[in-house]
């Protein structure tokens, strides 16, 4: 366990941050669906998707997986964006028709979680994962 560690660059780290907080960001949804009794499924397929593809890229030299974790995420962030539209709408316009504005601290958290986890898996998929001996 501790060689896993070891001699590790800044693009392990961070992967490693960007896969945390994508599992921060299927809790989050989970709650947020669990709340409202409605869910998409494929914000949970990207998400779960997102990490894995990033933990097989921690441990394997694929280039395929290195940017199939960021895409997932943007998957996933924009079914999670699509189904809150109307919420979005009746908060920055004032309509009260078809969205729930009491969610929008949820829905924005969810966003800039799975955001900033997304940001970092693409930024790590450009940087060395091991350092140079």
């Amino acid at each position: 366990m501790k060689n896993l560690f070891q001699n590790r660059a800044v693009g392990f780290w961070l992967n490693l941050a960007g896969i945390v907080l994508a599992l921060v960001g299927i809790i989050l949804y989970a709650l947020y669906a669990a709340d409202t009794g409605s869910s998409n499924v494929w914000v949970y397929i990207g998400l779960v998707a997102a990490v894995a593809a990033g933990a097989a890229g921690l441990i394997t030299d694929n280039d395929l997986l290195v940017i199939a974790a960021p895409a997932l995420g943007a998957v996933s962030l924009c079914a999670f964006i699509t189904d809150s539209v109307y919420t979005f709408v009746g908060y920055f316009f004032g309509l009260a028709m078809f969205g729930d504005i009491s969610r929008i601290g949820a829905i924005m958290r969810i966003c800039v979680v799975v955001t900033i986890s997304m940001l970092a898996l693409l930024i790590s998929s450009f940087m060395r994962k091991d350092k140079a001996m």
